[in-house]
């Protein structure tokens, strides 16, 4: 089964402890691409059925699916 995006949400009170937090997610099982340390979330992948184990993690407030847009290319009959 293919990986879904995923946006997590850092607690306010682990906001210093970004990295500790995106460690754990790594030992979940996610794939994180970037840690937005300016509004507390981390981004990644991981699989489906693995996504309830990150929110038992310590200083996870909330997980999001990641939603995807394409926009037409700006010569496409579409716009």
């Amino acid at each position: 089964m293919a990986n879904l995006k995923v946006l997590v949400s850092v607690r306010d009170d682990y906001q210093e402890r970004l990295p500790e937090v995106a460690q754990k997610l790594q030992t979940a099982g996610m794939q994180v691409d970037q840690w937005l340390v300016e509004i507390g979330v981390i981004t990644g992948a991981i699989a489906a059925e693995s996504i309830s184990a990150l929110s038992q993690i310590e200083g996870v407030a909330d997980i999001e699916l990641a939603e995807e847009y394409q926009l037409a290319p700006p010569e496409s009959d579409l716009q």
